[in-house]
């Protein structure tokens, strides 16, 4: 237990409390001599640095990350600070081993599995590996839906995927899936000769996608941080 005289020395300065305490500058306590104070508020400086410094140290993850994608680390990096995480991120080039636009939930799913999985592989020293995948899959209305999925792996045993909710697709995107090219190649062209809220809304959450994107990344996370909870 500290000496009763050092108590206003935590209280007033609590990383360097020598800089404004240099000497005995507490009334002095019998039970305790001011030579004594000296040593004391002496001792408590590196103790105090070194418990802020491993609680920083504690609170940094590093992310390796399979993708290269700006929006996407971006994403990442935005559902990390609504979180309130501080991570390093590390990305890398990885193979999804999927087709370019999955066309199943469980295709999706292998795909941001095994870019999590090669992501730890080329960082094994992170903490998890993660990984992104946007899908797509056919709906009971005989339409398709847009979709994310997420999935973060370590290596401790932990392998889980999360999915964002499904947005239906227009008819203009479905017919460009259903003639098997490349949707991102033809999202900025959709009603683009009307300026409407609500259509330029819809363009735009369909070429970014990161609502999704995020919802799924945002589901990972907490059950991971949380996985003691489950």
């Amino acid at each position: 237990m500290c000496p009763p005289a050092i108590y206003p020395i935590f209280l007033i300065s609590p990383i360097f409390p020598i800089v404004f305490f240099p000497g005995p500058s507490v009334p002095p306590n019998p039970s305790y001599p001011s030579n004594n104070l000296k040593y004391s508020v002496i001792a408590i400086i590196p103790i105090r640095l070194i418990s802020i410094m491993l609680y920083n140290l504690n609170m940094l993850y590093k992310i390796t990350v399979g993708t290269t994608s700006e929006s996407k680390l971006k994403f990442l990096k935005e559902c990390l600070d609504e979180i309130g995480i501080e991570a390093e991120l590390l990305p890398s080039k990885v193979e999804s081993k999927v087709a370019e636009q999955p066309m199943t939930e469980e295709e999706t799913s292998f795909g941001a599995e095994n870019r999590a999985k090669g992501a730890l592989l080329l960082n094994p020293n992170a903490d998890f590996g993660i990984g992104m995948e946007v899908g797509y899959n056919s709906n009971k209305n005989g339409g398709i839906d847009i979709f994310s999925c997420t999935a973060i792996v370590d290596n401790n045993g932990f392998k889980e995927t999360c999915f964002s909710s499904k947005m239906p697709l227009p008819k203009y995107h479905k017919e460009v899936l259903r003639k098997q090219l490349y949707l991102g190649d033809y999202v900025r062209d959709f009603l683009k000769n009307i300026d409407k809220p609500e259509v330029n809304y819809l363009r735009e959450y369909l070429r970014s996608r990161r609502q999704i994107i995020t919802e799924s990344i945002r589901n990972i996370l907490l059950r991971y941080l949380n996985r003691e909870e489950y």
